[in-house]
């Protein structure tokens, strides 16, 4: 577990959570969370005290929300409608697409259909796709592919993607895909 804290750390800044540390072990750190963390709202305070009196720890769960304003996000208001923040405080990952957008890192080509990847000829690694985007055939060329579809289709379309090196499709190769 040690070995993959710097990386929680890492993903924890760029979602702007908030938290302390909690009393476990487990709950050991290298650096602090991003964000402070809030005040228990009202509702929870007999909760905790509740717990302290019977000796029970009480600490909260890391938040993936602003307390101050944060990488371009708003702070929290405390307007307890978390499911849709009214004000960018709580963290989504349209706020990292919009970004990866504004600096050019990344396309989406929304609704368009990529049913065929093409390999490397000596590497097991997608270098193209052929794909339809609004009715015309495009080929895409970029460094690294990002299927996101839902849960069914990314393994359905790397099935679609066979030929002679792989004859039963990519998906049948995936821990390789994932190694190199």
């Amino acid at each position: 577990m040690a070995e993959l804290e710097r990386y929680y750390c890492e993903a924890e800044r760029k979602l702007g959570v908030f938290d302390e540390p909690g009393p476990s072990a487990e709950d050991a750190r290298s650096e602090p969370y991003p964000n402070r963390p809030l005040a228990a709202h009202l509702q929870l305070g007999p909760l905790e005290r509740g717990a302290e009196r019977s000796g029970i720890p009480f600490w909260n769960t890391p938040v993936p929300q602003n307390t101050v304003p944060y990488d371009g996000r708003a702070a929290c208001v405390r307007g307890n409608t978390c499911a849709i923040c009214p004000n960018g405080a709580r963290y989504s990952p349209d706020f990292t697409f919009l970004k990866l957008l504004d600096e050019k890192a990344i396309s989406i080509h929304p609704g368009t259909l990529a049913p065929k990847r093409i390999m490397a000829e000596r590497r097991p690694r997608i270098v193209a796709a052929d794909a339809v985007e609004q009715d015309e055939p495009v080929t895409f060329r970029t460094p690294v592919f990002v299927l996101a579809s839902g849960h069914t289709c990314p393994p359905h379309r790397l099935l679609l993607s066979a030929k002679s090196r792989f004859p039963n499709g990519l998906a049948r190769i995936s821990h390789k895909l994932a190694a190199d």
